[in-house]
């Protein structure tokens, strides 16, 4: 993939991943509450929003449990990583496979309250998924810009 949309594809998941820090923003200037709802409907399309699972910062809660955060800053990371990396890893079932299987095992954990909800375990498991999803992402990416070169021919 050409660098420009390498940096583009960096700058859309920065700009999404600034998003869930929308409420800290508008705490900041105060002039773009206007825009708050908007911004959080559309992240509660994506995440349930519990509030015992936001991460907060100075008191202020993020639009998205620690879960999907971990997931969009995995995401993040990646695309950044791949700014640098002329050829990213291959992306294997069964890496998707064992990410998601390790999110269901902490589900399951919690729901079976065989422990408590940690946001800090969310966040972990939440980032290795959103790591691997990155991957996937990438590649079909790559794919579309196959097909499109090749019916442009």
């Amino acid at each position: 993939m050409k660098s420009k949309y390498k940096f583009f594809l960096f700058l859309s998941i920065l700009i999404w991943f600034l998003g869930i820090s929308f409420e800290y923003i508008v705490h900041n200037y105060p002039s773009l509450v206007t825009f708050l709802p908007v911004i959080k409907k559309c992240f509660s399309l994506v995440c349930h929003q519990q509030s015992n699972k936001l991460i907060k910062i100075d008191e202020i809660n993020l639009l998205v449990c620690s879960r999907c955060t971990g997931i969009y800053f995995g995401c993040l990371v990646m695309s950044f990583i791949s700014l640098f990396i002329k050829k990213m890893i291959e992306p294997k079932l069964k890496y998707f496979l064992i990410s998601l299987l390790i999110i269901l095992i902490d589900a399951l954990l919690i729901s079976i309250k065989l422990y408590e909800y940690s946001k800090s375990i969310a966040f972990f498991t939440g980032f290795l998924f959103g790591s691997v999803l990155f991957l996937y992402f990438y590649k079909s990416l790559i794919n579309l810009f196959k097909e499109l070169k090749i019916k442009n021919i």
